[in-house]
């Protein structure tokens, strides 16, 4: 079975195991220029959710498909994009319901439980997170190592310090292994301990 539909400002083509969405003239352009591409192709057996919408005189119909995958991973051999990650949708008018309609008909429905939806996204967030970093260090070195930097500095504020105040004593205590440790000079310690004193 191949089907081949025109939507609005795009097309979709099925083979049986495959679905293709086709950037229109406009689309192409505009809305999917940032994905560099004018098609996604993805395998049905990738396909977890449809939405559908039927289409009435006021609202254009719409298929939309959750994949396994974020949508660049099916398009530009799977180049990362930093574009949104909603491409995998095609509308029609109307006029055009009848084919969209029995278009959907023929695909397996899926529904996602609320669960498994959760998950999925995590995934998809997490692999779209590591495609993110991956092309930033391979593209921007620069832009890899500041980011770097401010991960580390999070961590460090992150970290409980001395002034957190967990306990007194137990601050006088580190501050000695630091005096002793030669971190800090009798001077320091002292002026150290005084403040701590001061504000317990």
């Amino acid at each position: 079975m191949s089907v081949h539909l025109d939507g609005y400002g795009s097309s979709i083509e099925f083979d049986g195991e495959h679905v293709t969405l086709i950037a229109g003239r406009v689309e192409a352009r505009l809305l999917w220029a940032a994905w560099n591409t004018d098609r996604f192709t993805f395998p049905l057996d990738d396909v977890l959710e449809i939405d559908y919408r039927h289409a009435t005189a006021l609202i254009n119909g719409s298929l939309s498909f959750t994949t396994r995958h974020p949508a660049y991973a099916y398009a530009n051999g799977g180049e990362f994009s930093i574009a949104p990650d909603d491409a995998l949708v095609i509308k029609w008018r109307k006029k055009d319901q009848d084919g969209f309609g029995a278009l959907y008909e023929s695909l397996p429905v899926r529904r996602l439980e609320p669960e498994s939806r959760k998950a999925l996204l995590s995934d998809r967030t997490a692999e779209r997170n590591a495609d993110l970093h991956r092309h930033v260090a391979e593209n921007h070195p620069e832009a890899a190592a500041r980011e770097a930097k401010r991960q580390d500095a999070k961590k460090l504020k992150k970290a409980p310090s001395v002034s957190a105040r967990p306990d007194g004593m137990e601050q006088l205590l580190k501050l000695g292994q630091l005096r002793d440790a030669g971190v800090l000079t009798d001077e320091e310690f002292t002026a150290k301990k005084a403040e701590l004193l001061e504000r317990l």
